[in-house]
């Protein structure tokens, strides 16, 4: 298989890849993720995803790879947009919004074909249900630090999981790389993963 550049700095993306068996390398675009203001919240994972293939895209050590993926994840919760926390007490107050609630987690695609000069881009949403939390357990959530570099401050694959108690969609979309949408984007691209 060919090699793809995952414009993402995320851990977990790499992880996924790794399991699929993808040859890839990280190149970690720099970007500003501040979505401009009057972007509508759904199209916000779209727009900062495109923004990294094509941030990566013109980078000398970009340039003999024929594919790039970027990827980004938000979480809108009764109307707001939850990012990466900043701080630890950022991360206790997005939780203690989202607890007892079901929030909407998107993630973006965006898979560039140098050969076609083209990006594809899809996005899918996965509905989240976390369970009912009080302060102490808020506390213990935050002081582990997976809450560090994560969209809404909490990782779903991590001690997160002891709270979510539904999900309507996928977990890889949660993750931060719907596997599924994925496959789709790279047989239409024409990638040569089957073979």
């Amino acid at each position: 298989m060919e090699p793809i550049i995952l414009a993402s700095s995320s851990p977990q993306r790499r992880d996924i890849l790794m399991r699929l068996n993808i040859p890839f390398q990280v190149i970690e675009p720099r970007i500003d993720e501040t979505p401009p203001p009057t972007l509508p919240l759904i199209d916000i994972p779209a727009v900062l995803a495109q923004k990294k293939v094509a941030a990566v895209r013109q980078l000398p050590e970009a340039q003999t790879t024929r594919w790039i993926l970027g990827a980004d994840t938000v979480i809108e919760c009764d109307g707001q947009l939850l990012g990466k926390p900043r701080d630890r007490a950022q991360a206790a107050a997005f939780i203690n919004k989202i607890q007892g609630k079901t929030h909407t987690v998107r993630t973006a695609l965006a898979l560039y074909s140098r050969q076609k000069q083209k990006t594809l881009t899809r996005t899918l949403e996965t509905r989240v249900t976390m369970a009912p939390l009080n302060e102490r357990e808020i506390n213990w959530y935050t002081g582990t630090d997976e809450w560090r570099g994560a969209a809404g401050g909490y990782r779903i694959q991590g001690y997160a999981s002891y709270f979510i108690s539904a999900i309507d969609g996928t977990e890889s979309c949660v993750t931060g790389l719907p596997i599924s949408a994925f496959y789709a984007m790279l047989l239409e691209h024409g990638y040569p993963l089957l073979t």
